[in-house]
């Protein structure tokens, strides 16, 4: 017998949470007065994720249904994503990217998807939290997975959108008596790193913009996500401007020392892009937008090691002789609309001839920029190897570069043009 059914879940959507919210209202009064009120929208996402985390609590039966997750945020992990699981791959296995066959139709995501069905208002859809998880990015976030005993049952949570360091978690406690019932926990960073804790929030990169990885796609558009093999062999020269080479430009190793984000919203995801130019005509040249990108997504226990993360993916497939400048842009993806923009102007050579190509590279009016230069190109190459000066940091034989809380190198790889 269970203490909690789904038709009280059923009630609890109808009434928008009136239970939940009841039981936590002297935690959200002291939320609202130490960071100021949410907006009318906001409120309702917030609500909606708190629903989705009573519902996934409530479901969970045993280790099994844990496995189930810890095995769908191993494969994120694998995929160069971070300790997630999005709900489109646990209730729609079909369009899933990231899960293979044998991770699909499992008693957990069923009995989810018949407590999503049974909660539904049938006379306003803005509490189907079946809809809401399917069509906005929710996920279970997993911070810290690998330090979990495989024994103990998850705390689930959900991300308040206000920058709280504590917010309160559900812990099913099974009795002797074959009931259960539902506690109220502070969940904190701290609890994190020695509990299992899911956090219900959403995915800031929308599930089309990511690379079918199940299929063996590693790359979106110009944005690298995983790097299959590393190629980090180089001829050996003294000139750097032979027209007769390519000049691959890296993202070697990546480390961030300190959390940019607040523990509901995961760990960092750092945007790495080089912007160049390409010759158009005889006296004519234009914007490259395309040379390549990096989505490096760390993980919070790495930052808290300040583990340096491999990725050798490039982000400028061609540096050549003839763009005497490339632009570079590195932050901290946290969305929204485009509304910000890097902007400059680059010179490609044509002979004698110098032009200018004016550029303006959008991203989202909530993410931090870390760092953005205009890159001379022979100061690029002359001091990337940091040779013959004692200030310079190395890694792997090539310079370290630092920004924000941010460190990381810049391979370059030489190789002859196929002709």
């Amino acid at each position: 017998m269970r203490r909690f059914s789904f038709c009280l879940l059923v009630i609890i959507c109808i009434t928008f949470s009136f239970f939940i919210m009841s039981c936590k209202e002297e935690s959200d009064n002291q939320f609202f007065s130490a960071t100021g009120q949410l907006s009318e929208e906001e409120l309702i996402i917030k609500d909606k994720l708190d629903n989705v985390a009573f519902v996934v609590c409530d479901i969970l039966e045993d280790k099994s249904d844990c496995d189930e997750v810890k095995n769908g945020v191993d494969a994120n992990i694998r995929y160069g994503l971070d300790e997630e699981l999005r709900f489109v791959d646990l209730l729609s296995p079909q369009k899933s990217k990231i899960l293979d066959n044998s991770s699909k139709n499992s008693s957990f995501s069923k009995r989810l998807a018949l407590a999503f069905d049974e909660a539904k208002t049938k006379s306003d859809d803005t509490y189907d939290l079946e809809k809401f998880v399917l069509n906005d990015n929710v996920q279970i976030y997993w911070p810290y997975s690998e330090n979990w005993d495989g024994v103990e049952m998850p705390t689930v949570t959900f991300n308040p959108l206000l920058p709280v360091d504590e917010n309160i978690g559900y812990k099913k406690v099974f009795l002797d008596n074959g009931d259960y019932r539902i506690d109220k926990i502070v969940v904190d960073e701290e609890y994190c790193v020695n509990h299992p804790v899911w956090i219900i929030n959403q995915n800031e990169t929308d599930y089309d913009d990511i690379p079918s990885f199940v299929d063996n796609e590693y790359k979106k558009g110009d944005v690298i996500y995983l790097q299959q093999s590393f190629d980090t062999k180089s001829e050996t020269l003294s000139n750097l401007n032979d027209s007769s080479k390519i000049y691959e430009i890296q993202i070697g190793e990546v480390r961030c020392t300190k959390q940019y984000d607040i523990i509901w919203n995961g760990g960092a995801d750092f945007y790495f892009k080089m912007i160049g130019t390409r010759q158009t005509g005889e006296k004519f040249a234009e914007v490259d937008y395309n040379n390549g990108s990096l989505s490096a997504k760390l993980k919070r226990s790495d930052i808290r090691k300040k583990k340096w993360i491999q990725y050798y993916s490039a982000v400028n497939v061609d540096w050549s002789p003839y763009e005497l400048e490339n632009g570079f842009l590195l932050y901290e993806n946290d969305g929204g609309n485009k509304e910000k923009s890097f902007d400059g102007n680059l010179t490609f050579q044509i002979s004698k001839l110098k032009i200018s190509c004016e550029f303006s590279f959008p991203y989202g009016k909530r993410d931090e920029v870390i760092y953005q230069m205009i890159w001379d190109r022979c100061a690029f190459f002359s001091g990337n190897k940091g040779e013959n000066d004692p200030n310079v940091t190395l890694n792997n034989n090539w310079r370290v570069y630092k920004a924000g809380n941010v460190e990381w190198t810049m391979p370059y790889v030489v190789r002859n043009k196929a002709y």
